[in-house]
Formats: structure tokens, sequence, C-alpha cells
């Protein structure tokens, strides 16, 4: 198995996560995902009918969600190796999300991971949906280094300090 690269943004069998200012600098759990291969190319929804592959609408993750393409439990998908039944899975999702128009609220990228972890019928489970995919990523994620970690939450630590400062400042004048 291929491992996990920072540096070229490569996430095998990985959700990928980064923020989506600035909302994010708000509600710190809410960004934009997309979905890795075996090979650790990125696929994300980003628009009307379009799903692009490696090149992610907001730059590169700043967080991922290794998963086990051991937990594939569908039996629609055609593969020799849970490598390919990963690739088929997610393929099925992209060919199915290029014929979709894109919202902000539904349906969007995170429908769109949701929807390829449901053609897995990923840990024996096919009702995967946004709110669950945001609370995976926001519990088990990891963040890509400490770059990742400040780009993440660096915004919304700044937001927050500065309302505190805010509340102090006004509270004794």
């Amino acid at each position: 198995r291929p491992g996990i690269d920072f540096q070229n943004n490569r996430f095998p069998f990985c959700v990928v996560w980064q923020p989506f200012p600035p909302l994010t600098w708000f509600i710190p759990w809410i960004g934009h995902t997309g979905i890795a291969d075996s090979t650790g190319r990125i696929f994300d929804f980003q628009g009307p009918y379009t799903v692009i592959e490696d090149d992610m609408m907001l730059g590169r993750a700043t967080k991922y969600l290794p998963l086990d393409p051991d937990k594939i439990r569908s039996r629609h998908l055609q593969g020799a190796s849970s490598a390919q039944l990963w690739d088929a899975g997610v393929n099925a999702g992209c060919c199915d999300y290029k014929k979709r128009i894109h919202c902000l609220i539904y349906p969007n990228c995170n429908h769109h991971v949701a929807h390829c972890m449901n053609k897995m019928e990923y840990g024996g489970w096919r009702h995967y949906e946004m709110f669950q995919l945001q609370l995976l990523v926001l519990l088990f994620g990891k963040h890509c280094g400490l770059r990742g970690l400040l780009i993440s939450l660096g915004p919304f630590t700044l937001v927050v300090i500065a309302l505190m400062v805010g509340l102090y400042l006004t509270r004794w004048s």
C-alpha cells in the first residue's frame, strides 16, 4: 500500500479535508472534502457536473481521515482486491456526481464523498451523509503536520481571541 505523502498531496484510501473560508473561521468543522483513490489521487466535487482529479478546490489538504479498504462490504462493485474495490467505489461515486448540479447546501462535496462511501458500503453501512462525514473527520481525522493544523485552526483561534479581547475590553470600560 502506498503511504501518505503531504509534499505531493497524496492520501491513499483517505477522505481529505481543507478549510472553507470564511465559514471555517467561525465553525471550524465545516470545510471542503474530497476522497482519494488507492494511489492517493484526490477527487472532489467542485461545481455543477464537475468532479476534479488532483486539484482540490481550495489548495492542498490540511486534514485527512485514513480508511481501511478491507472494510468495503459492497457486492455491487467489481475488483479482485480491496484496492480495486476502493477505486471502483470512488469511480462509481464520481461518475454519479458528474451528472449532478452543485449547491453550497445540497448536494455538495461532502455529499459526494459520503456517496462514494455508500457505494462501497464502507464498514457495512450505506447511509453516510454530510454530518456523519464531518463528525468522522473532526473526531478521527489527522492534521497534515503543523502547517495543516495552523491553516485549519489558526483563523478560528484568532477569531476567538479577538472576541475574548473585545469582550474583556468592553466589559471594563
